[in-house]
């Protein structure tokens, strides 16, 4: 009897695994022709960027601003998303304040967005950080906060760059140097793909004007010092 029970056992977990991994390759092979980036956008995202700006002044944010350990003028080199965040190889062109032995050199740089699947709505849903925060874009300059991550020295010391990461309490973060922050032109089912080459995600002239403002003040701050 006891050898029936482990044999029967045996055969419940060996058919467990083997119909765990057919359900993982259907599965996965049933989003293979889904790019979650040409997905539309959710339109909590969309409502909520209006409403962060209007909230958005250059006093509430001064402080955060101050109490960063690293500011440096960037230029993006290359970036990718993994886990729950963009991370960008970007070189520092100038430190403003942290390291100065960092100029010239390649960092990596993490922000907080990404593409989450809803199993409960079978949706795919944009997520930033701060709600306005597109990320900043390959091949621009910017002016950047950011505080580095720590590791165990041993782990650190294999790194091929200093890493940083992105507070995202902060409703702006990086300043594009050489370009105007400018809205993006709204229109149904928008996606990703419509928007990864903005900086801020805003739809009216009044709310990129706000934030050009707020980015100039910035800029006109850190970089003439």
């Amino acid at each position: 009897m006891m050898d029936k029970i482990k044999r029967l056992s045996v055969c419940v977990v060996y058919f467990s695994v083997v119909f765990s991994v057919i359900l993982g390759i259907i599965t996965r092979s049933s989003y293979k022709d889904i790019n979650p980036y040409d997905v539309p956008l959710h339109t909590h995202i969309i409502d909520c960027c209006d409403s962060v700006i209007k909230d958005l002044s250059i006093s509430k944010m001064q402080n955060k601003l101050k109490r960063m350990k690293n500011v440096f003028i960037v230029t993006v080199n290359e970036k990718e998303f993994i886990y729950r965040s963009i991370k960008s190889i970007m070189t520092v062109e100038e430190v403003i304040k942290g390291d100065k032995e960092l100029e010239e050199k390649k960092i990596s740089m993490y922000e907080v967005s990404f593409i989450d699947y809803n199993k409960d709505t079978k949706q795919f849903l944009y997520r930033i950080m701060n709600n306005i925060s597109i990320g900043m874009q390959q091949g621009k300059r910017y002016l950047v906060f950011a505080d580095k991550v720590s590791y165990a020295e041993k782990y650190e010391k294999t790194l091929p760059y200093n890493e940083f990461i992105i507070d995202w309490d902060y409703y702006m973060y990086y300043f594009p140097i050489d370009e105007k922050i400018i809205p993006i032109d709204y229109k149904d089912n928008l996606t990703y793909a419509d928007v990864k080459n903005y900086d801020y995600l805003c739809f009216t002239k009044e709310s990129a004007n706000k934030l050009e403002k707020i980015k100039l003040e910035v800029l006109n701050k850190y970089l003439h010092k």
